[in-house]
């Protein structure tokens, strides 16, 4: 299979209970290979996300000749349209109301499996990375 040629890694953000994890005895969160947050909830919320996408809007307005087109369904941490920030490289999409079903048929039991799995590999992958953490100007 042939990689494409505009692919660009772009670093983790992670939300957890804690501000100040277990798992990063010996770290603090500004040590970290990615950008971390915490809440009462471990869930994404608007000031979250916003902080998040105007730091990948500066982060794709650094590569040349590159745009973004980010597709978001209507959960209530991704905002409205009305108040979303102005973005440069990165044009924010929304799926009409009540597709989500539709499109994601399989949401249930796989997901949360695949997650399981995925945030255990990144939690190692964090723990033996040399990378440095993508700084956030906002």
């Amino acid at each position: 299979m042939r990689q494409c040629r505009w692919i660009r890694k772009v670093s983790n953000f992670k939300i957890g209970h804690s501000k100040k994890p277990k798992c990063f005895q010996n770290l603090e969160v500004s040590e970290l290979c990615f950008k971390y947050h915490a809440n009462q909830k471990a869930w994404m919320n608007t000031e979250i996300f916003f902080e998040w996408l105007n730091s990948f809007d500066q982060y794709i307005s650094g590569t040349k000749n590159l745009s973004v087109v980010l597709l978001l369904d209507r959960a209530s941490c991704h905002g409205s349209e009305e108040n979303f920030p102005s973005l440069k490289n990165v044009l924010v999409l929304f799926l009409r109301a009540n597709t989500t079903s539709f499109l994601q048929p399989m949401d249930a039991g796989i997901i949360a499996c695949i997650k399981r799995r995925y945030r255990n590999n990144q939690v190692l992958s964090a723990l033996n990375s040399d990378d440095p953490v993508y700084e956030s100007t906002v």
